[in-house]
């Protein structure tokens, strides 16, 4: 079982890495992960506000880095 905190662009960049090693290639990226409504101003590490960074720079970023095995065609067996 792999980790990720999509607020955290390293952890992001080590779950991708390590996705890739035993995937060359993705069939479907469900990005439906987030947080809402939290009860106070919260930012990350890098200064922005939480859901704003888990909910769509963290699910652009593993986007981004899962884009070429996402892009590879399927193979077909007949």
């Amino acid at each position: 079982m792999l980790g990720l905190d999509l607020s955290d662009p390293a952890s992001i960049t080590r779950f991708s890495t390590q996705v890739l090693k035993v995937h060359e290639k993705i069939d479907v990226l469900m990005n439906n992960a987030g947080i809402m409504a939290l009860p106070k101003l919260i930012k990350d590490s890098r200064g922005y506000e939480l859901q704003f960074s888990t909910n769509h720079l963290g699910h652009f970023q593993l986007t981004a880095l899962l884009w070429d095995a996402l892009k590879k065609p399927a193979v077909r067996a007949w």
